[in-house]
């Protein structure tokens, strides 16, 4: 129900890490918390997207840029009937 891809090269900068992720339609993936002060920044580019942080929910959609303290559990939903595209950059301090 999801695929993830590592688009960050060999190389880069330490502490960063870019993906693409798919999530088929009804897709789910629970995320546990990550390290202090570790922050993701999640860019729709199609469908439809819920995150959750903690206990609060966030409903995105193409075009939307989340951007959260990732030291909270998390889970990103694809609600839709439809295949979800998102880029999901986590910079870890």
């Amino acid at each position: 129900r999801l695929e993830s891809r590592l688009l960050t090269p060999a190389g880069a900068p330490p502490g960063q890490e870019c993906y693409e992720m798919r999530f088929a339609p009804r897709g789910v993936l629970s995320s546990d918390a990550h390290g202090s002060r570790t922050s993701e920044t999640v860019i729709v580019l199609t469908g439809a997207l819920r995150m959750t942080v903690g206990d609060e929910h966030f409903d995105l959609a193409a075009g939307d840029v989340f951007q959260f303290q990732a030291d909270a559990e998390h889970v990103y939903e694809n609600r839709s009937t439809h295949e979800t595209r998102i880029l999901d950059l986590i910079r870890y301090v």
